[in-house]
Order: structure tokens, then C-alpha cells, then sequence
């Protein structure tokens, strides 16, 4: 079962650790959402 584990495209984390990435994951996202609503937002006040 060690073959699967050179699969895993990222180091393994600790449980501790996971919470704290899922966060800066959904953080990104939430950013990455918040540009794209803008820019959308920004272009259609301008028509």
C-alpha cells in the first residue's frame, strides 16, 4: 500500500495541520471569488 502514498501529489500532513490548510484553501478561494464578483459587478455598472 506504499505505492499509493508516492501518488500523493503533497507531503502528508499532520491532523493538526489539515484544518489549517482546508482554512488557507477556502480563504484563497473566498478572495479569488470576491475579484471575480467585483470585476463582474464593475462591468456591468459600466454598461
Amino acid at each position: 500500500m506504499n505505492s499509493s502514498n508516492n501518488l500523493w501529489p503533497w507531503p502528508r500532513v499532520e491532523e493538526g495541520e489539515l484544518p489549517v490548510m482546508m482554512g488557507k484553501i477556502l480563504d484563497a478561494l473566498w478572495q479569488v471569488c470576491f475579484v471575480v464578483v467585483a470585476r463582474f459587478n464593475g462591468l456591468t455598472v459600466q454598461k
